[in-house]
């Protein structure tokens, strides 16, 4: 019944759409936030494709032993986690960020569902990041933009708590 036999899969029209980048994508046109330029959808496309792929593909590893009954043993892979990759990640996320203008959002003047997959992706390894002292303020000053957005806000407040 679902294309690829996968989920997750949007049905709108009779047409179902399979694989989740593909329908974030398409949601993104829909509501107006996939950028307005070619240049700032490709780039919006870029970043929120490396944040499934660079950090959440990559923490799968670490997230599975979060399953790891020993506290001892989870600990280590989180850190290790953190200082193999995360670091070294953040860092070059914010070269990158501000190489490609720098704000006040991830595609320049325009915000787009890749500030909203950067805001997912941080919520998601905020627990493993308090402990870290990299700066990188101009990727924390756009997590607090969109924190701000009202809906988001609202949401935050709202929304279960999560192991991971």
């Amino acid at each position: 019944k679902f294309p690829f036999q996968t989920v997750p899969v949007l049905e709108f029209d009779g047409t179902q759409i399979a694989q989740s980048n593909t329908i974030v994508r398409y949601l993104a046109r829909v509501a107006g936030i996939d950028g307005n330029t070619n240049s700032e959808r490709v780039l919006a496309d870029m970043y929120a494709d490396t944040f499934v792929h660079d950090v959440v593909e990559k923490a799968y590893p670490f997230r599975v032993s979060l399953a790891e009954p020993d506290a001892e043993k989870r600990r280590i892979k989180g850190e290790q986690f953190v200082k193999d990759k995360l670091i070294r990640f953040i860092e070059q996320l914010e070269e990158t960020y501000k190489k490609n203008g720098g704000g006040p959002w991830f595609c320049g003047e325009t915000f787009t569902y890749a500030d909203l997959a950067f805001f997912r992706m941080m919520n998601n390894i905020m627990y493993l990041m308090k402990h870290v002292s990299v700066a990188h303020p101009a990727l924390r000053e756009n997590y607090q933009r969109v924190a701000e957005i009202p809906c988001i806000a609202e949401y935050q407040k709202t929304k279960k708590q999560r192991p991971f």
